[in-house]
């Protein structure tokens, strides 16, 4: 295997000890329709929570969502906006992956109130599509997250206004949703994301506590299994 010295890359345990920068490889028993070990590939793109979720994803009972037949690349920028998806992307489709998920879009109009989001929507979907037509299967964007009072909302009413943002943004996308579909582009949403999304939120308002973070697993999950039942009768398109 070719060790990798990019930033941002995953790395399973015993590489981060050794300081390579590998493919993550952890893969643990599950399955539904029986193919072989890492016959999938996933890369999941995104911002800092992209980051934690990967942390996450060392867990026991964690690893590689559960799912053996996925070989799955973490790939994200701290702080990321969406113009860093054209430096990340590279990375992502050197893994040929079957599926691309995007989480990211938040960090766009954070800061002041007056920042506009209108082009958010339209600016996902062309990342989307730019990852279907360079041989992605099948994309998923994630719906945004609401946040809480940070140093980056550090009042009650930059919150209100951010928030209301994110609503209107995941509107627009859902609106988008059944014709994006017959382009296996796929708008996901996060379960409890709009009942609980605030009990999701560690203490710093924008990432997540555990509890969010294992909604945030099982969600991607989802999404991986869906995938694998669609793709298992060719799941190859890359050689």
């Amino acid at each position: 295997m070719t060790t990798r010295r990019e930033p941002f890359v995953s790395r399973t345990q015993e590489e981060a000890a050794s300081g390579k920068n590998l493919l993550f490889f952890f893969l643990s028993p599950s399955s539904i329709i029986t193919m072989p070990k890492g016959s999938l590939r996933c890369s999941i793109l995104g911002h800092s929570i992209i980051r934690d979720l990967q942390q996450f994803c060392s867990s026991p009972g964690k690893i590689n969502f559960d799912l053996e037949e996925w070989d799955t690349l973490f790939i994200y920028k701290p702080g990321a906006h969406i113009s860093d998806v054209a430096s990340l992307l590279p990375r992502a489709l050197a893994h040929h992956p079957h599926v691309v998920i995007f989480q990211i879009g938040g960090n766009d109009f954070t800061g002041l109130v007056t920042q506009d989001h209108r082009s958010i929507p339209d600016q996902l979907v062309q990342i989307a599509r730019q990852a279907r037509s360079q041989g992605a299967r099948r994309v998923y964007l994630c719906k945004l997250f609401v946040r809480g009072t940070s140093r980056y909302l550090p009042s009650s009413r930059h919150v209100d206004e951010y928030n209301q943002k994110v609503q209107a943004i995941n509107t627009i996308l859902t609106d988008w949703k059944p014709k994006l579909a017959s382009e296996d582009i796929h708008i996901w949403s996060h379960k409890g994301q709009s009942l609980y999304a605030n009990d999701f939120l560690s203490n710093d308002g924008t990432h997540f506590n555990p509890w969010g973070m294992t909604k945030l697993w099982k969600s991607v999950r989802g999404a991986l299994v869906q995938s694998k039942s669609l793709l298992a009768p060719h799941p190859f398109p890359h050689g």
